[in-house]
């Protein structure tokens, strides 16, 4: 496969101008390729040029390399085994707080059916503060429904 050169490397290796090698693409002389001049199609059109000097291809080649390394090996960000080990890690903890919020619920449930049972048997005055403490925890477990909804 031949090497890929942006405009301005191409230019540089045939010893010309931006401007003409652009002017041979837009007159439809000089075939791209995503943008992109392949260096046969370059010696085709420039015909009298020597590639003799590698050394600027093989800087291309080089420069690329390296971006795509350093891309892949960016040290700034973990590995895809430590993200996926995290990520074990986030699921098993949400796993268990769902499990503690289950069973807070289900305590919450049974205490206001201990007081609604304890309301019955007590007298007037007693009664009062227990409604009021039932309609306190209902309107209490109302809001945190609506809370975790919204967020």
């Amino acid at each position: 496969m031949s090497h890929l050169l942006n405009l301005a490397m191409a230019a540089r290796l045939v010893g010309s101008s931006r401007r003409e090698v652009q002017k041979k693409i837009q007159q439809g002389e000089l075939q791209t390729f995503e943008g992109q001049i392949r260096v046969d199609e370059l010696l085709r059109v420039y015909q009298n040029v020597q590639l003799h000097d590698a050394t600027m291809l093989e800087k291309v080649r080089a420069i690329k390399e390296q971006a795509i390394y350093k891309h892949k090996e960016d040290p700034a960000l973990p590995s895809a085994e430590v993200l996926m080990e995290k990520v074990r890690e986030l699921n098993q903890e949400l796993v268990a707080k769902q499990q503690q919020l289950n069973t807070y619920q289900t305590m919450v449930g049974q205490l206001q059916h201990k007081l609604e049972t304890i309301e019955q048997q007590c007298d007037h005055k007693d009664k009062m503060l227990l409604q009021s403490l039932i309609a306190w925890l209902a309107s209490s477990q109302e809001q945190s429904k609506q809370h975790y909804q919204r967020h």
